[in-house]
């Protein structure tokens, strides 16, 4: 068959319905539609191959912590009373784990109190002493407080007795220092004495009057005398 448009048009006309449906060229809106839909579905295969979109999977499951097994451990050791959670639970920040005996703690708060007490008190009886009050009063039956008010009683007798030694040693010492001073005097007038004794005996032996150990025995007397003077100082 010929390939000119208007021979092909020309026999057209004399062929059957079957064959000029055969031969007759598709309609340009079915080509565009045909190309439409090859080019969307090139589009969604390239789109697919190349596009990253973001997958969102719902389902249900648990948390499993990659870490060992976490041991608590109290401050202090105690008694485990009871236990408040079972394996595999799920818990809280703040939620009660565990419950401790809280007769070791009850013991140490205990101790710390009265220590804290007897701190006190003995804060107060030291304050007392530095200003010079009278001990504390006890009132009541409380140890510590009987206890403070007794070593601070005896701390203050003991105090006013070392006072008193104190006083007592400054009387002697100063009696002593008086006695001293007379003493002093006393060997100076000898010492005085005995040097005009001496001089007066070395004029003597000068004149022929004395003897040289009248002379040597007095000047002796007087050295003896200056010794004591020295060693009393």
């Amino acid at each position: 068959m010929s390939s000119d448009p208007k021979i092909r048009r020309l026999l057209a006309d004399f062929l059957p319905d079957a064959q000029a449906i055969e031969h007759q060229a598709p309609p340009l809106g079915a080509r565009i539609t045909l190309y439409a839909l090859l080019a969307l579905v090139l589009t969604a295969l390239l789109w697919a191959t190349f596009a990253q979109i973001d997958k969102l999977v719902i389902g249900r499951g648990r948390l499993v912590t990659p870490l060992p097994n976490i041991v608590v451990q109290p401050l202090e050791q105690a008694i485990l009373k009871t236990i408040q959670v079972r394996v595999g639970q799920t818990v809280r920040k703040g939620a009660v784990l565990a419950t401790l005996d809280p007769t070791f703690a009850e013991a140490d708060a205990s101790q710390l109190g009265a220590r804290s007490d007897s701190l006190g008190m003995r804060a107060r009886r030291l304050e007392a002493e530095l200003q010079g009050r009278t001990p504390i009063d006890a009132g009541g039956a409380h140890s510590q407080q009987q206890v403070q008010t007794r070593l601070m009683a005896e701390r203050q007798a003991t105090y006013a007795a070392r006072m008193r030694q104190f006083d007592e040693s400054i009387a002697r010492l100063r009696a002593a220092q008086a006695t001293n001073r007379q003493d002093q005097a006393t060997l100076a007038e000898r010492v005085q004495s005995l040097a005009e004794l001496e001089a007066m005996q070395a004029e003597l032996e000068a004149r022929q009057f004395g003897s040289r150990a009248r002379v040597l025995e007095v000047r002796e007397r007087k050295l003896e005398v200056e010794r004591d003077r020295a060693t009393a100082v």
